[in-house]
């Protein structure tokens, strides 16, 4: 800050005096008034001027409020301060401060500044601004109470904004392409849409704020506690996200979320960091479609997605693919195959597969699938006495089996609880006429704790089992099922599954695969053409005891699908199966509204694809199958992800939304992040997505793990 425009010593000396006789100086209502008068009858610097109606600064200086005001002020030139003197400025234009592009040396300190109903900014900052200094300002009923609006080619930089309070706003800061600046102590609250916004801004330090009692009444709009998208290394450091919520009825996909990462956050010169936050009482309404999200890692759909142009690598196993699943990390891809070695695992650097380790099963493997956190490899097929087996992976090598499972008769399915504790099976008719079985898993053996039978399921049978997001439910499906129920849901109680005598549809032919959407309120079918609209695939609604049919969201690929599989965002389906007699592709992307389907891109693989899989940061897809063009696995990146950013140290708890599917999670994953130390309590789901944890308070958390404490373990944490 520049000080020549301070009065000087004997113009304070003279003030200090003459302060006491008040009919020396006539009217004097603060100190700033007494320099005011003083400097006009002294050889000092410039005085301080007083704002009394609208006004363009020109001049440098020392600018005041002697009262409340209503006008609009415009900065014009470098080394300006404005003192309001606990006063209030306000007024209905927008905004109510101009700070004009390119400038330096400006501060704004010591009152209000009042909006009109939301619809004007109270501190517009333009391109190419640097030092600005806002300090001690409370901000009310403004759009936005400072927004940076920098640009690409003129960043804001080196900027502070302390002490400084955003109530009844719809965003406290927006922050466009500024740059290593610092936002301490400051507090947003009860504002309508986010408190704290940092978009396309890098190396920015955001310490001790407060984003509190955010409330989104738009059906169609967020609410956001703190938010970054598209920069790099800011860092958000001891701040509280609390009572983020929306408590009107969301519209499908839209969310309340204590921290947000979002577009390409840290992939590009550094990190974004998350530490030692607080996300607590993230909510929404129990009778929309939001879902509250403590800390959320969002991946973004490429606009214009074109399949053919975001292939990034192809590989071929010297076998025809039956199964391929991305490890929670997104870090190896993992195959199953006819020939030996069935299992091979490969390393993935963002471009490149890399193969690491394999294990060979002996005979036909049909199905592979990775444990919530990594360490655990669960196989499936034929092999008599042994058609299960659990692997250990250790990051370069499988060992075991650590345990096996004789079910006598062909799987053709297996998934891990997001938990990691039971591991469901789904097959042909095995032991005792039984499809279904479900294993307690302690990490060193299964146990058998539960059976079922469903429909006819002595020959092709059970054909997929997929437990819910969260764990609560296990959806089957399958052939030649009697009644003609071709899918099923059951609830799980922990240690047994439990007939939802309503929870069924007939789709009118074979339902080979499964897939539930990331908040568990849809379910996705796809299988051989239904009898009654011809469609292979269809999405389902669930709302804890029905499966429903949405009539408008089936979708006729023109031939038997073989795969779907949710975004993890929730926005979209891919879909992979047999050559279509429609148009020759395999592989189609389409989006999804809450009620239609709609064609985003397909792709031609040239042969059957057997699976698909996406990682859980959503920003690559492998898809897996018969050879063509000498290549059965290929990968594509189709979605900008947060990457490289680290969450640690925050506690996440009371994340939550009740009603149907799920509707809180603690932190939400995505990307290739690093989540550790973290502790999530009395959330419906504390982590999911590639967020790796511990169950219970067993041991310290290491790197790479966070803490899941189960409700109400941690009182007054």
């Amino acid at each position: 800050m520049d000080y020549k425009a301070l009065p000087c010593k004997k113009t304070i000396l003279f003030t200090l005096f003459f302060i006491f006789i008040p009919k020396t100086i006539n009217c004097v209502t603060n100190i700033c008034d007494a320099l005011c008068a003083l400097a006009q009858t002294t050889q000092c610097a410039p005085c301080c001027t007083p704002i009394t109606k609208t006004i363009t600064i020109n001049s440098p200086g020392l600018y005041t409020l002697k009262c409340n005001i209503t006008a609009q002020v415009t900065i014009a030139t470098n080394d300006v301060q404005i003192e309001l003197n606990g006063f209030t400025l306000s007024h209905s234009g927008d905004p109510i401060i101009t700070i004009n592009n390119e400038l330096s040396n400006i501060e704004i300190r010591n009152g209000t500044i009042k909006g009109s109903s939301n619809t004007n900014d109270g501190i517009a900052v333009a391109s190419g601004i640097s030092d600005l200094q806002c300090k001690n300002v409370t901000f009310v009923d403004c759009d936005s109470g400072i927004s940076f609006d920098g640009t690409q080619n003129s960043e804001i930089t080196c900027c502070e904004v302390k002490h400084c309070k955003f109530k009844n706003c719809n965003t406290g800061i927006s922050a466009t392409y500024v740059r290593k600046s610092m936002f301490k102590n400051c507090t947003a609250c009860c504002c309508n849409e986010s408190g704290f916004e940092f978009l396309y801004s890098d190396f920015n330090k955001i310490e001790s704020c407060n984003a509190l009692e955010v409330d989104n009444n738009d059906p169609a709009g967020d609410a956001l506690g703190f938010v970054a998208h598209g920069g790099c290394g800011n860092l958000f450091k001891k701040c509280v996200a609390e009572g983020i919520k929306k408590s009107t009825e969301g519209e499908f996909c839209t969310k309340a979320v204590g921290f947000l990462l979002t577009g390409t956050e840290g992939d590009m010169e550094k990190e974004t960091k998350i530490i030692n936050c607080i996300a607590n009482s993230t909510e929404v309404n129990e009778t929309g479609l939001a879902t509250a999200y403590g800390i959320y890692s969002q991946p973004t759909l490429l606009t214009q997605l074109s399949l053919e142009n975001e292939l990034i690598t192809s590989i071929d196993p010297d076998t025809t693919i039956e199964s391929l699943h991305w490890s929670p990390n997104g870090k190896y891809l993992t195959t199953g195959g006819f020939h030996s070695p069935q299992v091979r695992v490969f390393y993935f650097d963002g471009t490149d597969l890399f193969p690491v380790t394999t294990f060979i099963h002996s005979t036909l493997l049909i199905t592979v699938r990775w444990s919530a956190c990594g360490k655990y490899l669960a196989i499936g097929g034929l092999q008599s006495g042994t058609e299960v087996k659990v692997l250990r992976f250790d990051g370069a090598t499988l060992t075991g089996p650590v345990s096996t499972a004789d079910h006598t008769g062909i799987i053709f399915s297996v998934d891990w609880s997001p938990c990691g504790r039971y591991l469901a099976i789904g097959g042909n008719s095995g032991k005792g006429g039984i499809g279904i079985r479900i294993y307690r898993f302690d990490g060193s053996s299964l146990q058998q704790i539960d059976t079922k039978t469903y429909g006819d399921d002595s020959s092709d049978g059970i054909r997929f089992v997929i437990w819910s997001p969260s764990g609560k439910y296990l959806a089957v499906s399958g052939t030649n099922i009697s009644g003609g129920d071709e899918v099923k849901v059951f609830e799980f109680n922990g240690a047994s599954l439990i007939d939802l005598p309503s929870a069924t549809f007939d789709h009118g032919n074979n339902i080979e695969t499964l897939d539930w959407s990331p908040n568990g309120k849809y379910l996705a079918a796809g299988g051989n053409n239904s009898s009654t609209d011809n469609a292979e695939v269809r999405v389902l609604s669930f709302n804890g005891s029905t499966l429903s049919n949405i009539a408008t969201s089936s979708y006729d690929h023109g031939a038997t699908i073989k795969s779907v599989i949710w975004s993890p965002d929730g926005k979209n389906l891919a879909i992979g199966g047999e050559n279509s007699n429609i148009d020759g592709a395999e592989v189609r992307v389409l989006s999804f509204d809450g009620s239609f389907l709609s064609l985003l891109s397909n792709y031609d693989h040239g042969a059957n694809i057997s699976e698909l899989s996406w990682t859980s940061g959503g920003k690559h897809l492998a898809i897996g199958g018969a050879a063509a063009g000498g290549n059965t696995v290929r990968a594509f990146s189709i979605m900008d992800a947060p990457t490289k950013n680290i969450v640690d140290k925050n506690k996440i708890c009371n994340t939550t939304g009740e009603g149907n599917g799920i509707r809180g999670v603690g932190i939400r994953g995505g990307g290739d992040n690093l989540f550790i130390r973290n502790i999530g309590y009395r959330n419906e789901i504390n982590f999911s997505y590639g967020v790796i944890r511990i169950c219970g308070l067993t041991g310290t958390p290491s790197l790479f793990e966070n803490l899941w404490v189960p409700p109400y373990e941690l009182p007054g944490l």
